[in-house]
């Protein structure tokens, strides 16, 4: 979510990751933004994950009901890297893994991903920065 609160105009840039399928035909599928983001991961205050990255491994939290409906096929997120002690890419995924986020040592940044998801509802957080916090909102879901 971004807000200016200064009197001048702010300039913003997107840059989109998203999937498409193989077939053009396959018909996709419908964007439905939610009113406000839902939080899933915030390590630093534990939820989802619990705390910065200790390794380089995947963790995989579970979207529920409250931020992603039953029988969605995709989900829209805002991400974050902060603090990585040194260069690093956030890396996210489900059916299939999208670089979403690189930084600088200590450096914070955001992207909005539009990606595939599993009908478990399971999402992959992984970093090649070790002691990075993450953040995760659901901006929306395709059905």
């Amino acid at each position: 979510m971004l807000r200016n609160t200064g009197s001048a105009p702010a300039v913003v840039r997107l840059y989109a990751n998203a999937w498409v399928g193989a077939d053009p035909t396959d018909g996709g599928g419908t964007l439905t933004l939610l009113p406000e983001p839902v939080k899933v991961v915030d390590s630093l205050a534990r939820i989802g994950l619990g705390g910065a990255a200790s390794s380089t491994a995947s963790r995989v939290i579970t979207l529920g009901p409250s931020a992603v409906p039953a029988g969605a096929t995709g989900v829209l997120l805002a991400v974050s890297a902060t603090g990585g002690r040194t260069e690093g890419l956030l890396i996210v995924g489900s059916r299939a893994p999208v670089a979403a986020v690189s930084f600088g040592p200590g450096q914070q940044t955001h992207e909005v991903v539009l990606m595939p998801l599993q009908s478990t509802g399971a999402v992959a957080f992984r970093t090649s920065s070790l002691g990075t916090q993450v953040r995760a909102w659901v901006v929306g879901y395709v059905t």
